[in-house]
């Protein structure tokens, strides 16, 4: 079981980051492991994501929809 933080879903979804191959190879090493997330962690990605980094809506929606289907919330 491992559970995430907002900077490592920024960093693997904004692909400009400087971090975003790094936490690319992570994710591929763990994504058959349970990943568990929190309501307050999607909302901080979504939020500084938008707000901040000022990234698409198209992106925004899906990060959104993945975060809150394919992940545990707790």
């Amino acid at each position: 079981m491992i559970f995430f933080d907002a900077n490592f879903f920024i960093n693997l979804y904004v692909t400009t980051n400087k971090q975003h191959q790094r936490a690319k190879e992570i994710f591929e090493t763990i994504e058959d492991e349970e990943l568990i997330i929190s309501n307050l962690v999607v909302t901080e990605v979504i939020t500084v994501m938008n707000i901040k980094l000022k990234q698409d809506p198209n992106l925004l929606s899906g990060v959104y929809e993945e975060l809150n289907s394919v992940i545990i919330k707790f």
